[in-house]
């Protein structure tokens, strides 16, 4: 699925800290996400993911990689919408409101949330590079200052 054309909204959510790992990723996928399958269709999203994380991997890759530090947080959920309009539309639904919400804070401890929002710039999809984007991001626009790369600043030996 071409990413690019959407607008990803990304939350990041802490388990409650009365509820072990298994019972915050299981309310999660088979209590939670159900309840918001008709929401998001209604709303168009165009694609939702979850990021059950596994802490019990982070340490070893940590420790590979060197220069990284370790995001406190048990799950990320990805929402696609093709506009923000949609996704504003859709968390003012009455449904999100008393249903979704309710529901969110007997897993996630909501008052450490974080939210973020962006745009997908697809390098390599299914082991292929992906030459042609929907968006072109070859010049940094900074007052002042213009950063250009050269495609040869960055390839490999």
């Amino acid at each position: 699925m071409d990413t690019e054309k959407c607008i990803r909204v990304t939350m990041l959510f802490k388990k409650l800290s009365d509820l072990s790992y298994e019972q915050f990723h299981e309310h999660w996928a088979h209590t939670h996400a159900p309840l918001c399958t008709k929401w998001m269709q209604r709303y168009g999203i165009v694609k939702y993911t979850q990021n059950h994380i596994k802490k019990s991997l982070l340490k070893g890759l940590v420790d590979a990689v060197g220069w990284v530090k370790t995001a406190d947080y048990d799950g990320i959920a990805d929402f696609y919408v093709r506009d923000l309009e949609s996704f504003t539309n859709a968390i003012a639904d009455d449904y999100y409101i008393n249903v979704l919400v309710p529901d969110a804070g007997l897993f996630s401890d909501m008052s450490n949330c974080l939210l973020t929002v962006g745009e997908d710039y697809l390098v390599v999809d299914d082991s292929k590079v992906i030459e042609k984007h929907q968006r072109d991001y070859r010049r940094i626009h900074i007052p002042g200052v213009c950063i250009e790369r050269k495609k040869q600043d960055f390839l490999l030996d």
